[in-house]
């Protein structure tokens, strides 16, 4: 058991065009914040094979970079503006999972997790109202400029649970398997929806081989759709897959020769606009290859 204390200072720095007075002035924001954030874990031996988990756990991530952008793109004729928020806050969460390993043999296991994470200060893309000097046709209209940013004022909750099986055999062949399903839920200003950046079901699983001179791996990660975070929540992304694989030679003592490829099958990323049901954009990483050397002095 044991606390964290995390203080943080947030400065954001620019230059900014001021349509009044018709030159570039700079623009300086700083935002501060601290949290102290407990934790708790707990492993109980209920046989010689079995052991139970639980912990429990305050945390905090903070947001997106891009989200933070202290710049606002306006558009004066229509009395918009979009851009980024400097004071966002982090998100916030109350966190509670337990555990039951069971290792069935020197190398194997199966376990089954259930989790639950409480969180708040989730970060929406809303509209509002603010004071913007040049949003407007006239000085009198740049007090009700509506603003598309992100910002805080939604909560959330992710349930869910994990299932893990790890199998050596004694010829050096084994594999890894893990599948994990999340019932997630955020309440924004306007709707419900899913927790941005969170698939309801994932599995990823890897088969290996490993001896005295050859070390492989084989491995296939998925996981269905989901909603993109920050500024890319109105954006659902559809189902992924990605194949991946290495060979690593232990050619001498010392010295290890990798050879590595990243999404073998070339999988693309299907993106649609969630409002208008049309596709968004296709996203194509392509397969990548990478040979590498490591020596251990």
């Amino acid at each position: 058991m044991g606390v964290r204390y995390v203080d943080t200072t947030q400065a954001s720095n620019g230059f900014v065009k001021d349509a009044a007075l018709n030159f570039i002035v700079e623009f300086n924001d700083e935002v501060g914040y601290d949290s102290f954030l407990p934790s708790f874990n707990v492993a109980v031996d209920l046989a010689d094979d079995v052991i139970l988990r639980v912990a429990a756990s305050q945390v905090m991530a903070r947001v997106n970079y891009s989200d933070l952008k202290p710049g606002l793109a306006i558009d004066a004729n229509f009395g918009t503006a979009t851009g980024g928020n400097t004071s966002l806050k982090p998100y916030e969460s109350d966190q509670f999972d337990v555990a039951v390993e069971w290792y069935y043999s020197d190398a194997s296991m199966a376990s089954a997790a259930i989790f639950n994470k409480e969180i708040s200060n989730v970060v929406f893309v809303k509209q509002g109202v603010e004071t913007v000097t040049g949003c407007g046709v006239s000085e009198a209209d740049w007090s009700s400029c509506r603003v598309t940013r992100p910002r805080n004022g939604g909560d959330g909750s992710v349930t869910g649970m994990e299932l893990q099986l790890q199998h050596i055999f004694d010829n050096g062949f084994g594999f890894i398997t893990n599948y994990t399903y999340v019932d997630s839920e955020s309440s924004g200003p306007d709707a419900k929806s899913m927790i941005p950046g969170v698939s309801e079901n994932s599995f990823n699983g890897s088969l290996f081989f490993e001896n005295d001179l050859f070390s492989t791996r084989l491995s296939y990660n998925w996981r269905d759709e989901w909603i993109g975070v920050g500024a890319a929540q109105a954006i659902l992304n559809g189902n992924y897959t990605q194949v991946d694989a290495s060979v690593t030679w232990h050619a001498l003592e010392n010295l290890d020769i990798t050879i590595e490829g990243t999404n073998l099958t070339n999988e693309v990323i299907q993106s649609t606009d969630k409002n208008y049901a049309l596709t968004y954009n296709t996203i194509e990483f392509g397969s990548r290859y990478y040979l590498s050397a490591s020596y251990k002095f």
